[in-house]
């Protein structure tokens, strides 16, 4: 088979609803999202998969070829290197996942009042000297500039996270632009993976493009549940309707809150390492 890439636009032919049918079986891919069209999500799953059958990190690319479509269809079996590296792999899987405890983090700050000082400065002292533990940039950690992504991505950077010492630490992407955080993400870089909202669980990114949508994304936070899943989160139960998402935020009217948003001003969702 012609090997599947991402472009622009999106390739949308049989041979990706084929690729597609394979991911969804393999469970890389929700039934809702097999729609004929080779975009992110899908090129992602594609990835993902790569990592989990034990192909080498630099083979791990946004493609779908002939040897990814035989080893998911059990036509050909990983070689004993691949095995190796799917073996080490699961063990570090079978972690909790980095995002969900970034959420747990930031719910303990949203339920010990963490909020800006004073209100409309964009200076949350908390945040600062944590920031400043973490040995982060005086940019960080003197603040002053709209601080979602800043928390979501510190809070996953005291866990341990990878994704966030690449942007946070090393500078290797803008870790505090919703934006770039976006295209980072449909890109598959940086331990980023995008997910649709279908897949969305704890620990999950989730970019917010508020009304009127435009496709730029305004803001982020990070789930505490699926969508539609009722979430007790600080002592306090949140009843979720079925078409929206439970999340805690940084920057939600100058201080970090829990918030049940509908699923129409979710603009983009992801996952971290």
């Amino acid at each position: 088979m012609k090997t599947l890439t991402l472009t622009s636009p999106h390739t949308k032919n049989a041979a990706v609803k084929a690729a597609q049918a394979r991911l969804v079986k393999a469970g890389y891919l929700v039934k809702g999202d097999a729609d004929g069209e080779y975009g992110p999500v899908t090129a992602t799953a594609a990835k993902a998969a790569k990592w989990d059958l034990g192909y080498a990190a630099g083979e791990c690319r946004l493609t779908y070829g002939q040897q990814l479509d035989d080893l998911l269809s059990g036509k050909t079996n990983p070689s004993a290197a691949m095995s190796v590296r799917t073996k080490f792999r699961k063990r570090q899987a079978a972690l909790e996942s980095v995002g969900a405890k970034a959420a747990d983090r930031m719910v303990k700050w949203a339920q010990a009042g963490w909020k800006e000082n004073p209100m409309g400065s964009n200076k949350v002292p908390q945040l600062m000297l944590l920031s400043k533990d973490l040995g982060l940039s005086s940019y960080l950690c003197n603040m002053g500039q709209a601080w979602c992504a800043q928390s979501a991505m510190t809070a996953a950077l005291a866990e341990g996270s990878k994704t966030a010492t690449y942007g946070l630490r090393q500078g290797r992407f803008n870790a505090l632009y919703c934006p770039e955080l976006k295209a980072q993400a449909s890109s598959g870089s940086f331990g980023m993976r995008a997910v649709s909202k279908n897949s969305i669980a704890k620990g999950t990114m989730v970019l917010f493009d508020w009304p009127p949508t435009d496709g730029t994304m305004d803001h982020i936070g990070i789930a505490l549940g699926k969508v539609g899943e009722n979430v007790t989160a600080a002592g306090q139960v949140y009843k979720v309707p079925k078409n929206s998402i439970c999340t805690v935020e940084g920057n939600a009217s100058d201080a970090v809150k829990i918030n049940v948003h509908d699923l129409s001003v979710v603009g983009f969702a992801f996952t971290i390492q």
